[in-house]
């Protein structure tokens, strides 16, 4: 979801305006990353494999996100963000979820999944570039096939072909290869937001009214997905903005050591580890047959026998 800030350069025609409008939707964008990380679950998904107390990384190895961020403050100016936060909180309370809900009204199903789509095919280009510089030449090979399968036999991203043929989505991000390649997370986030906007081209090559209404219906697209889950994330959280603002560094801690290749190796350790739940409930069936066996046979041995019963030697 990454915003082109090099398209709102002041000496294009209505630079000023620009700016306004990338500010708008870049705290938009941040706000609703942090929700779906939130409420989809990736956060504890993703999270699980380096937040762990008994994670082990060698002297060689990259050292995880989450090892880094305890040596820093993660929101030196929480008072401001508070203020930022509040800000788009009113807005979309009050702007974005009452037209996401008529949007969803409005459009089938199928229509908002081919506008997920074409909005995947068209950060595809972004994503690629990224796999090269993180070194994953596989991954790039993956996305380039995504790109000729999705642009030609899915009508020009509409459908999702690439997925019905098994080939993974990917996303990676310049703020993950900056964090791959060790720049601190204080600024790398920001820096690597422009850095992918740059191969989006509706934010450089189209007017500021094309590139409003195809973010904007990106956007509204997405926060229809996930109205209902927001909301009970609203009620349930003890403090919102801490809980929005975990889920976001979460997430991205996460996908950064995934970068690395940290989740990859913890994932590895856990299979040494792994039972089958079928395995587990077999193991306990067994253990509940022997225990009752066992106790028959200590009772048989134990019990005096019973009036009237037959005795060995005795008419």
């Amino acid at each position: 979801m990454g915003l082109n800030w090099c398209g709102f350069l002041p000496f294009r025609k209505g630079g000023h305006l620009r700016w306004v409008v990338v500010l708008v939707l870049l705290i938009q964008s941040v706000s609703l990353e942090a929700s779906f990380a939130a409420d989809n679950g990736s956060v504890e998904a993703k999270a699980t494999a380096t937040s762990g107390s008994d994670l082990k990384v060698d002297s060689t190895s990259p050292v995880s996100e989450k090892d880094e961020a305890k040596t820093h403050n993660s929101d030196p100016l929480e008072k401001m963000n508070r203020g930022i936060f509040w800000v788009n909180e009113v807005g979309d309370k009050y702007l974005v979820a009452p037209a996401a809900r008529v949007w969803r009204w409005v459009t089938p199903s199928f229509f908002r999944t081919a506008v997920v789509n074409v909005n995947r095919l068209i950060l595809m280009p972004a994503i690629f570039a990224n796999d090269l510089l993180q070194l994953k030449p596989a991954k790039a090979g993956e996305d380039f096939c995504r790109v000729v399968i999705n642009a030609s036999f899915g009508l020009v991203g509409l459908i999702d072909v690439a997925t019905m043929v098994d080939i993974p989505q990917n996303d990676e991000d310049f703020g993950q290869t900056l964090g791959y390649w060790g720049v601190p997370a204080t600024i790398r986030d920001g820096v690597g937001r422009v850095a992918d906007s740059g191969a989006t081209f509706y934010f450089t090559l189209l007017p500021i009214w094309g590139t409003v209404i195809i973010r904007g219906v990106d956007l509204l697209n997405l926060r229809s997905k996930y109205l209902e889950e927001v909301d009970q994330s609203r009620r349930d959280a003890f403090d919102y903005y801490v809980f929005m603002r975990e889920a976001y560094l979460q997430n991205r801690r996460a996908k950064v050591d995934r970068a690395r290749g940290i989740e990859e190796k913890q994932a590895a350790d856990d299979d040494l580890y792994y039972f089958d739940d079928e395995e587990l409930e077999f193991e306990e069936y067994d253990d509940e047959v022997e225990s009752k066996i066992e106790e028959e046979q200590k009772s048989s041995k134990t019990d005096p026998p019973r009036p009237g019963a037959d005795v060995k030697g005795t008419r």
